[in-house]
């Protein structure tokens, strides 16, 4: 009977260690489903509104990168509608625990595809309210109580592009411009990085390279609110206002 006691006793000292180190690491996030979700893009699995699932039917839309989740700074989101550019600010409280806000389109285009148009507006209606989040397997779901939107681990892009720094260290100048719009960037790779510039009904208006200046004459266009997207893979999109 001794010996029953000390051997228990010395699996207890073993087993009682390793159980302290596996809750310290779900409790410092290292466990394998706890992985920062910033380092990843995620496309769009299925959004839940209610006892309804909507999902992407198409494997190209209208508008570069549609349905992709891309966390493009510590504050800043891109998350692309099938046909206009969308984006927003999140926080994440902890691990868990995510807060969503002005996640909009910035452009105006519209769709005569019924379903479609359901799932762009489940999407922005549903993502604006989540509030937490959970990693399973390669499966990204954001949760809230009137429904749920799931993402899949892109297989475009596994870790986030070591340039991400360059959307986050350019500064677009001045607004509302006549002429030129101005770029300040600290990205030796700035220049020749190609542009686009659409209005707000999502026509393209505009295309080119960042010449050595970093600037871009813009005096040929009429007075509006105008988008510019710079770049492709790694890509900053701003407004800006033509007087």
């Amino acid at each position: 009977m001794k010996t029953n006691k000390i051997k228990q006793a010395i699996l207890f000292i073993i087993i009682l260690p390793l159980m302290a180190l596996n809750y310290q690491k779900e409790e410092d996030g290292t466990n394998e489903n706890a992985k920062d979700i910033t380092n990843w893009k995620w496309e769009l699995k299925s959004v839940t509104s209610g006892n309804k699932i909507l999902t992407p039917q198409e494997k190209e839309y209208f508008a570069d990168n549609a349905y992709i989740l891309e966390f493009t700074s510590d504050s800043t989101f891109w998350l692309n509608t099938s046909i206009n550019l969308a984006g927003g600010s999140y926080i994440i409280v902890k691990e868990g625990v995510i807060s969503i806000s002005n996640y909009h389109e910035f452009t105006a285009v519209g769709t005569t595809d019924d379903y479609e148009r359901e799932l762009n507006d489940s999407l922005i209606n549903i993502f604006n309210k989540v509030t937490t989040y959970q990693v399973l397997d390669n499966t990204l779901t954001f949760k809230d109580k009137t429904g749920e939107v799931a993402f899949d681990k892109s297989s475009q892009v596994d870790f986030i592009d070591i340039n991400n720094d360059f959307r986050n260290n350019i500064i677009l100048f001045p607004s509302p411009t006549y002429n030129k719009i101005y770029f300040k960037s600290r990205s030796p790779n700035f220049i020749n990085k190609s542009f686009k510039i659409y209005n707000c009904s999502g026509k393209e208006m505009y295309s080119g390279n960042i010449n050595n200046e970093q600037s871009i004459d813009i005096s040929s266009l009429l007075p509006g609110i105008y988008i510019i997207k710079v770049g492709k893979e790694n890509y900053l999109v701003q407004k800006f206002v033509k007087k």
